[in-house]
């Protein structure tokens, strides 16, 4: 953990390391069930053989209900129907009791470094000239191949090869009598549309785009718009591609290459209407039902048919400027990040609150994580109390923006601080390490409205929200309360120690009183800061089915970290759980409000446009080996890639997001 004032400092450098969330480090070991391998009884009245079982009571299970008390201490929205204004249910506000099932899982699997085993497994790529491991793997193979790639009815692919060459963009412009911006503008579907209609579809005589191409026949091929330019900046690509219909070879391609393939192609949004504007998108459903689909690869096809051998051996892309795949995806980095438990094993979150496996079971009869399990967990939605007054309090156009994983300066942090470890530290990189579980500080005050992103004022691709908040105070300038039920079955002690350090940690924490949940949207700025406490309880031992009036419920908070720890000294001392307290820690937060901020770099307008300057400017210096900061002719070369990673916080080799401080 890092210091107050190296946390500040390393977020005043230029570009700014700074952001408004954190990672909590992956603990050291995943901490199973106290289920252990065999929470089941057997016919011999013995611990049996899967897991904990939601019809049979352990002997010294618990079961009951707790009551809670959650209040508002900054604006909160969690959406409903409509994902921009609070839920209501029969015309009272609530919190779905899914949101505060998901806020007290989340943070007990930080506390328990549960599994993460509901992580997509994405494969990221590069696509940047001066990236060094985009030259690496691009430059090698230099001019990239062509050709078809075809999908049989028995889900085998082909890739059917040929010769290509470019054609200016200028000639298809004058056939198609449009001006080049025009051309530039128009989508993948647009331009299949207009080059249809002007009979320059499918295999033709190319002798129509100029003398270049006399004698030569084959498929002009095309790909989407240029959000740069429809985004009011120049437009720099001059050339299309036609590929020739002689010299042509067939190679077949392994799923994994397609798999790869696939995974780093840019797709539409869940939410996008109309016609497909991403290249595969567009081209998806024709590849789908068995149509050729052009693409350009680098490498050597043959290498393709078994395996995947990385971007070193072969690697295809849908457009000549070509994405190269990083060598190792998501749950490859995160399977070295974290050693898991057996397959037969549940960790502790997933035998109490539940688990779906990833893959279908081959059976009923599967163990542990190979099948799915209840939860012994049920909340109800926590109502707000009548006696308050609500008010609602609009954000118009905001944009409530953030990195995504493939942004490695944040979301990866080296094996260990050590000189033999270089920049970059990307998804390339055999050392990368995930950064951990992402968590955004309390801070004890929100950030002003007239702070918050606004969408960049050119272009029309972007656009912001406009929010409706619940705020956190009513009419009568009281705080909001709402209150729930948690139901609990067959809970054993530690278990419902877990529960009861996830409600109210700061409870159950020597000298942290004062420690706060976030929950809802917004929490970038600071809003959805609420107090949870426990206000009444009934529990009910399994062993004579009689309510337990003189339950120790410290002694359940005990048993719950000596179960992670040994004993309630070393869990305090866990610098994972250091570090997750520390973000509920409001006096820390609003300590340190300052770096809780996005980055912003250089002078444009917009501060969301500032906000992916910076980005852009931060992951430029973690990859690539002549970084130029500045504009001037004088501007020092500051180049990061290559150079050994540092652990010195502040220091100009050390690009990651700081740790957050706890003191």
């Amino acid at each position: 953990m890092v210091t107050q004032v190296e946390f500040l400092t390393a977020a005043r450098q230029q570009p700014p390391r700074r952001a408004p969330y954190t990672f909590v480090p992956m603990g050291t070991t995943v901490v199973p069930s106290p289920w252990g391998k065999e929470g089941k009884e057997g016919k011999e009245g013995k611990e049996g053989k899967e897991g904990p079982d939601l019809g049979r009571p352990h002997k010294d299970g618990i079961c009951g209900t707790i009551e809670l008390k959650w209040e508002l201490e900054q604006p909160m929205l969690i959406g409903g129907a409509n994902n921009n204004e609070p839920v209501k249910f029969n015309d009272r506000y609530i919190i779905p009791g899914a949101s505060q099932r998901g806020l007290f899982r989340s943070f007990l699997e930080a506390t328990t470094n549960a599994h993460l085993d509901l992580v997509d497994d994405d494969r990221f790529g590069i696509r940047d000239l001066q990236a060094v491991n985009w030259k690496k793997h691009a430059a090698k193979w230099d001019p990239p191949g062509a050709g078809w790639l075809i999908k049989a009815d028995d889900g085998s692919v082909m890739l059917r090869t040929c010769e290509h060459e470019p054609v200016p963009v200028c000639c298809i412009c004058a056939l198609l009598e449009i001006d080049e911006y025009t051309w530039h503008t128009m989508s993948l579907a647009e331009r299949h549309a207009e080059l249809s209609l002007r009979g320059l579809s499918g295999t033709i005589d190319l002798e129509r785009l100029g003398p270049a191409f006399r004698r030569k026949k084959g498929t002009l091929v095309v790909a989407g718009l240029i959000k740069s330019v429809v985004e009011g900046q120049d437009a720099k690509k001059k050339n299309e591609s036609v590929f020739l219909i002689d010299d042509t070879r067939d190679f077949p391609i392994s799923t994994e290459n397609i798999e790869a393939f696939v995974a780093i192609q840019p797709k539409d949004g869940a939410d996008h209407r109309g016609p497909a504007e991403e290249n595969w998108s567009y081209w998806k459903p024709h590849f789908e039902v068995g149509q050729a689909v052009p693409v350009f690869f680098r490498g050597d096809p043959a290498c393709a048919s078994k395996g995947r051998g990385g971007p070193d051996q072969f690697f295809m892309s849908l457009t000549r400027f070509v994405r190269v795949p990083h060598v190792f995806s998501v749950h490859e980095v995160r399977d070295r990040s974290q050693k898991a438990l057996a397959d037969n094993e549940l960790d502790f979150v997933q035998a109490l609150f539940g688990h779906v496996p990833q893959k279908e079971a081959a059976s009923s009869n599967g163990k542990g994580r190979e099948r799915a399990w209840r939860s012994r967990v049920r909340i109800g939605m926590a109502v707000l109390d009548e006696s308050c007054k609500p008010r609602e309090k609009g954000v118009t156009n905001v944009v409530t923006m953030k990195p995504r994983p493939s942004f490695f300066p944040y979301y990866l942090r080296p094996e260990r601080f050590s000189h033999d470890i270089q920049h970059p530290v990307d998804w390339s990189n055999p050392r990368a390490r995930l950064a951990g579980r992402k968590r955004y500080p309390v801070r004890g005050e929100r950030l002003p409205v007239k702070e918050w992103p606004c969408p960049p004022s050119s272009g029309e691709s972007r656009t912001g929200n406009n929010l409706l908040f619940l705020h956190n105070e009513g009419e009568d300038d009281r705080p909001l309360t709402f209150t729930s039920t948690m139901r609990l079955h067959n809970v054993l002690p530690a278990e419902l120690g877990a529960i009861l350090f996830a409600i109210d940690p700061g409870r159950w924490t020597a000298g942290q009183p004062e420690l706060r949940h976030m929950i809802g949207r917004a929490k970038a700025f600071g809003c959805g800061q609420v107090r949870v406490e426990v206000v009444a309880h009934t529990l009910i031992a399994n062993i004579d089915g009689k309510p337990v009036a003189d339950l120790d419920l410290d002694a359940c908070v005990t048993a719950f970290k000596e179960h992670v720890a040994g004993s309630v000294d070393a869990f305090d001392a866990l610098p994972h759980i250091r570090a997750l307290l520390a973000t509920c820690n409001p006096a820390i937060g609003k300590a340190v409000a300052s770096a809780l901020r996005f980055p912003e770099y250089g002078d444009e307008k917009d501060r969301a446009k500032r906000t992916l300057d910076a980005y852009q400017a931060i992951k430029k210096r973690a990859s690539c080996k002549t970084y130029r900061e500045g504009t001037g002719p004088q501007a020092p070369n500051v180049g990061r890639a290559g150079n050994r990673v540092s652990d010195q916080v502040g220091h100009d080799d050390f690009l990651f997001l700081p740790d957050y401080p706890d003191e």
